[in-house]
């Protein structure tokens, strides 16, 4: 699904150490938002981002409700198709072919 405008997200690694209020953090500035899983305790959600080469980011709900409201975020989640939703863990062999083969 694509995000428009793009969707930014800290990359806390890096800003490791840096002033909260700093205007040198560096963030993953998301456009796509491929899938999300379902587990009992969380839900996972699965972004890319780049421009000449394409990179995900797994990112769980718990994090990004501490940069993004809870509204934008459950937005997110009613507007992604339903068969980009999945059960399960994003970590299997299973879910990343498949997440492999929608990506491209």
């Amino acid at each position: 699904m694509e995000l428009i405008p793009p969707l930014p997200i800290e990359d806390t690694k890096a800003n490791r150490g840096l002033d909260k209020n700093s205007i040198d953090k560096s963030y993953f500035v998301c456009d796509k938002l491929l899938a999300i899983f379902e587990t009992s305790k969380d839900k996972t959600f699965v972004f890319e981002y780049g421009w000449n080469v394409r990179y995900r980011l797994y990112i769980s709900q718990k994090e990004l409700l501490k940069e993004h409201s809870e509204a934008y975020v459950i937005q997110l989640i009613v507007e992604m198709p339903t068969t980009r939703i999945k059960v399960g863990e994003y970590t299997t062999k299973h879910n990343q072919e498949w997440l492999d083969s929608i990506s491209k």
